[in-house]
């Protein structure tokens, strides 16, 4: 019987400023989450500065 190998957990990080951002541009952002959820068991959060609404992580 084959071993099987433990699953590697990966992390992607994308930083970026949106000035001028209105609520339909991020509901846009937030819409795609499904498409990275096709690839497998992703998790998908879009995370906003409270200081700086422009910037998202």
């Amino acid at each position: 019987m084959a071993k099987v190998e433990p699953k590697i957990r990966r992390i992607l990080h994308f930083k970026f400023t949106m000035t001028g951002a209105s609520e339909q541009m991020i509901a846009m952002i937030k819409s795609a989450a499904p498409l990275y959820q096709m690839f497998g068991d992703a998790k998908v959060r879009l995370m906003q500065n409270v200081d700086d609404p422009a910037r998202f992580l």
